[in-house]
């Protein structure tokens, strides 16, 4: 289980990936609607680490 990536964090990164890439080259994302998205990408990057800690067995 050690090569394993939560879920969790593959989506928060396709989520802040396609802020940033919508938001560079397609049209400029309102700081309305991006910094809620940007918080809900990084939140789910943060929570799918610490639960991919809690569940590594120690050694």
């Amino acid at each position: 289980m050690r090569g394993k990536i939560n879920i969790l964090i593959i989506i928060g990164f396709i989520i802040y990936l396609g802020y940033l890439l919508t938001n560079k080259f397609i049209a400029p994302v309102p700081y309305e609607i991006g910094i809620p998205i940007v918080i809900f990408g990084v939140a789910l990057i943060v929570i799918g680490t610490l639960t991919m800690n809690k569940r590594s067995p120690k050694k």
